[in-house]
């Protein structure tokens, strides 16, 4: 048996393409020059776009025939399509692919009820062709927001878990930009059902977002609050998660200004402040729907979370009983217990002193970092640079020779 070669240019693969949508527009009948039909009038156009090498043209035609593609040609036949003509992006210059990747990325969005899948991945592939950042940027949030639209979050977690960060490094993405993938990221990923270990990151995210909005920026604060009580809910929710940094943040301190988002907020600083009594009066029926949670999972995790302050604020030296009991409104025979909790889980390394009642503390994990703790540990890192620019000094004033002589001594 013999196999004989073609050999086949891009130009041929691209009008095959162009085919294949036109027999979808004649219902599958073959396509004849000599009869004028729907597909021999956009095979014909397509043509006309190649010879006068009108690339963002091509690209035009087809992004208008996506929906009827993927109606009428197999699935994977449609994705294979879109493959294709996704190269195309790569013929065009900067500032001319914006309209047709948006195009082309639109369209393949549109349609949230069929095909999913296979529009998800089509709009990876999409990705994966374009050139430049603004592209990228644009189809991989709109990527992402349809992963998140159509419950793929969990297909496309995988791709952009802990990535975020690094997209807006690389792209060099303004912050309003960069405020808006987080948002996005972090929604996907709040959105997941079965991956593990998102949740975090979802809140991480959305706090790095809210930091981007100015305090004196009314519309954008507004705009933030869905997102800042989104934080706040999973925050509470997420077990295991103690710690966080959105107490000071601009626009979550405004919650306290819409009626509506007024009571979780005030549930939320009752329960970073660690006011037990007062969380109780806060825990209306309609906060506690809200959160989906109990009351006692909340007092829980206040106490968990007083424990780490604690920890932080005494440093190696032994606690007494009677401090954690007071501060985390426990029983007296409830202390042991809560700090073997705490070390069961990793949040803390200590030792318990049973006979005089003490715990000394010899880890703990980083809380929340304030604005105040930024300030002194940026203090900090200026007093270290200062003393090693007076090492430096030191060894650039040293005579070499003495100290060669010193070494050889030595």
């Amino acid at each position: 048996m013999y196999s004989r070669l073609f050999e086949v240019s891009d130009e041929d693969t691209y009008m095959l393409v162009c085919k294949t949508v036109g027999e979808a527009l004649n219902d599958g009948k073959a396509i004849s020059e000599l009869i004028e039909s729907p597909g021999s009038t956009f095979l014909a156009e397509c043509r006309r776009h190649q010879r006068a090498e009108d690339t963002a043209g091509m690209l035009s035609m087809f992004t208008s025939q996506v929906d009827m593609l993927f109606e009428k040609v197999p699935e994977k036949d449609a994705e294979s399509c879109v493959h294709i003509i996704s190269h195309l992006l790569a013929r065009l210059l900067p500032g001319e692919s914006d309209e047709p990747t948006e195009g082309l990325a639109s369209a393949l969005e549109k349609n949230k009820t069929q095909n999913q899948e296979a529009r998800l991945r089509s709009l990876l592939h999409l990705y994966n062709a374009a050139l430049f950042p603004e592209d990228q940027y644009s189809i991989l949030l709109k990527a992402v927001r349809y992963a998140t639209q159509t419950g793929l979050s969990d297909t496309l977690a995988p791709v952009i878990k802990g990535k975020a960060i690094d997209f807006a490094r690389n792209w060099e993405l303004p912050p309003e930009e960069t405020k808006q993938l987080y948002f996005d990221f972090a929604a996907l990923l709040r959105s997941c059902r079965s991956m593990t270990g998102v949740a975090k990151e979802a809140v991480e995210l959305t706090t790095k977002a809210l930091a981007l909005v100015e305090a004196g920026d009314a519309p954008s604060l507004k705009a933030a609050w869905p997102h800042a009580a989104g934080a706040i809910r999973a925050f509470i929710r997420q077990p295991g998660v103690y710690t966080c940094d959105l107490a000071e943040l601009a626009p979550v301190r405004s919650l306290a200004k819409d009626p509506a988002l007024a009571p979780l907020y005030k549930f939320f600083v009752g329960m970073t402040s660690g006011d037990f009594d007062g969380l109780e009066k806060l825990a209306t029926p309609e906060i506690m729907k809200d959160l989906d949670v109990t009351l006692s999972f909340c007092k829980n995790k206040m106490r968990m979370a007083g424990l780490l302050v604690i920890s932080q604020d005494c440093g190696r030296k032994a606690v007494p009983y009677t401090r954690i009991q007071e501060a985390l409104g426990l029983k007296e025979d409830e202390v042991e217990s809560w700090v073997v909790k705490a070390i069961g889980e990793g949040l803390i390394d200590a030792r318990l002193d049973q006979l005089n009642r003490l715990v000394t503390i010899t880890r703990t994990t980083t809380k929340a970092f304030s604005k105040n703790d930024w300030k002194e540990l940026e203090a900090q890192f200026g007093s270290w640079k200062g003393m090693l620019q007076n090492v430096e000094g030191m060894l650039k004033d040293a005579n070499p020779a003495a100290m060669a002589r010193s070494m050889v001594q030595g």
